[in-house]
């Protein structure tokens, strides 16, 4: 199987030639997957781009998974 490499937050990733933004950040970190289907999480590109979670990866892609602000803030303060 062919693969292709990407960075996750940073991370490089050797995925699945033809994967798409949900299956990388899936073999990435598949903790990911619940903010990201709900809504608390989206992806950017190297230019900061919203990218579909259904759109096509290419080698060297670049992505960042960003958690809504709203969601951290729910999450109790350490010191709490």
């Amino acid at each position: 199987m062919a693969t292709i490499r990407v960075f996750i937050n940073e991370v490089p990733l050797a995925v699945p030639a033809g994967s798409t933004v949900r299956e990388a950040v899936a073999i990435h970190d598949a903790t990911l997957l619940d903010p990201l289907d709900g809504g608390r999480a989206y992806v950017t590109d190297g230019r900061g781009i919203t990218l579909e979670p259904d759109a096509s990866l290419h080698g060297g892609s670049i992505l960042r998974v960003v958690i809504s602000r709203r969601d951290r803030l729910r999450e109790p303060h350490a010191d709490a």
